[in-house]
């Protein structure tokens, strides 16, 4: 697997790779820049336009690039677009839900989950990295195609959690 990052000029670049048949997939990641993290939008793609539904598709009705040793391959080009989001909160045992707390219900301190989501097949879809500054229970999975997922929680101290305990059978073991 090579990773090629694409200039202000949304133009990529792989130098180096051996003359042979390969697969090309574009997508966005999420970057954390000052802490806060950034992208993951658009969900990924195979060359020739084939949705892909998870960063680890399989490459069924890919179109293959043929590359010759010394040779540029030009016009392997894609079109990104926005993909949904599933957002909401974590409350582990013991914290309460930030913004609803009362003069009898005070918060107590938060924790900053990270949330994956994951196609029924169990191949991971998208995920919500933490703020690093601030602890914060609510989440953002981006970039996610029209379907149905599972999601999981992980948080210091707690359990791989699945939302509303389903069973998530082709999920993979807690990392």
């Amino acid at each position: 697997s090579v990773v090629a990052t694409a200039s202000s000029a949304n133009q990529y670049t792989i130098d180096g790779l051996p003359a042979g048949t390969y697969f090309v997939r574009a997508r966005s990641t999420v970057l954390t820049i000052k802490g806060f993290p950034f992208g993951g939008e658009y969900p990924p793609v195979l060359y020739n336009q084939v949705p892909c539904d998870s960063v680890d598709c399989p490459l069924n009705g890919a179109t293959p690039i043929t590359v010759t040793a010394g040779a540029a391959t030009a016009g392997i080009d894609f079109s990104l677009e926005r993909g949904g989001t599933i957002t909401g909160r974590v409350v582990g045992e013991g914290f309460r839900m930030l913004g609803n707390e009362s003069p009898a219900r005070p918060a107590t301190a938060s924790f900053s989950p990270i949330v994956r989501a994951y196609t029924p097949d169990g191949r991971e879809a998208g995920v919500h990295i933490p703020p690093v500054i601030f602890m914060s229970d609510a989440y953002t999975v981006r970039g996610l195609r029209a379907g149905t997922y599972y999601l999981t929680a992980t948080a210091p101290g707690y359990p791989r959690t699945i939302y509303k305990d389903l069973v998530c059978p082709t999920c993979p073991p807690q990392r």
